[in-house]
This record gives C-alpha cells, sequence and structure tokens, in this order.
C-alpha cells in the first residue's frame, strides 16, 4: 500500500519502499487512516509515536495547501532528532522558513 502524494526520493537497490500509515477522505463514516497492522506492530513506540506525529503535521500541512508530505517528514525528523535539543527558537524559526511551510495567517 503506497500513497501518491509521499514522493519518496530514492528506493535502495533491492527494497520496497512500503507504507504503515496512509490518510484518506472519509466518506460514510470510513476511518480517517489506513494502517498496516503487521508494519505497525513492529515499530517501536517511538516510531509509532513518530507516525502519529508525521499524520498530524501532514494534515495541518495538506489543509494550507501542500500536495505531499516531504516537508511535512523533513519537519518530523527535526522534530523527533537530538538536533532539536540544541537549537534556540531562531534556528527552529529558520529551518520552517527555508522549508517553506505553509503557516496560519
Amino acid at each position: 500500500m503506497n500513497a501518491k502524494d509521499s514522493l519518496h526520493a530514492f528506493e535502495p537497490n533491492g527494497c520496497k519502499s512500503r507504507q504503515t500509515i496512509i490518510r484518506r477522505a472519509v466518506f460514510d463514516g470510513n476511518k480517517r487512516f489506513a494502517v498496516n497492522k503487521a508494519l505497525w506492530d513492529a515499530l517501536s513506540a517511538r516510531d509509532q509515536a513518530g507516525m502519529i506525529m508525521h499524520e498530524v503535521i501532514y494534515e495541518h500541512f495538506s489543509k494550507l495547501g501542500e500536495e505531499d508530505s516531504r516537508k511535512a517528514r523533513k519537519l518530523n525528523a527535526l522534530l523527533f532528532s537530538p538536533e532539536l535539543d540544541e537549537m534556540n527558537e531562531g534556528k527552529f524559526w529558520l529551518f520552517v522558513k527555508k522549508l517553506e511551510v505553509p503557516l496560519y495567517p
């Protein structure tokens, strides 16, 4: 199961990209996300938290006009990295500005 908006930058030789969670439009009371249970269960609690955070970030970005999840992945990676602890507020906002992340008016 792969979403069309993931736009993976690369796929190593011999590997196949598989997505754990896909966000989808909600119709007739269906669930917002499709989750591959086998992949989800293989993740650590930290990785599951990262997946959920990615979906929250991407949900907001998509409502503000982003058409793919690349920027959400970059911001999420920063939020879960030790680099965040070393950043001051100015550096964080510079990172966000360079991403050209849509912000609320």
